[in-house]
């Protein structure tokens, strides 16, 4: 399952996508009004540079229950103010990035 983000409405301020058998992150921007984004159970194993840029008001992000290894603060936008990153591979994490 690849996420298109030419195919949904860039109004939503929500999307949740739990649970789909999504492997695949990639670039978003389109969904410039979006403040949750929940991925929950899904088979995400890396997030691609730049799949946040643009989303400004992004606030909230659940990558729960996912294949991450890794995870790169310059890469998820600054408005984030909540994420969730339980149960997942990660080998590493930079606290420092993620101010």
């Amino acid at each position: 399952f690849w996420l298109e983000p030419g195919e949904m409405a860039p109004a939503l301020s929500y999307l949740d996508l739990s649970l789909n058998e999504v492997s695949n992150l990639t670039n978003i921007s389109s969904l410039v009004n979006l403040e949750s984004l929940y991925m929950v159970g899904n088979e995400i194993e890396h997030i691609e540079p730049n799949s946040f840029a643009g989303l400004t008001k992004l606030k909230m992000l659940n990558l729960n229950h996912n294949d991450l290894k890794t995870i790169h603060g310059a890469d998820l936008p600054p408005s984030l103010i909540w994420i969730r990153l339980a149960d997942n591979s990660l080998e590493s994490l930079d606290a420092a990035e993620l101010k």
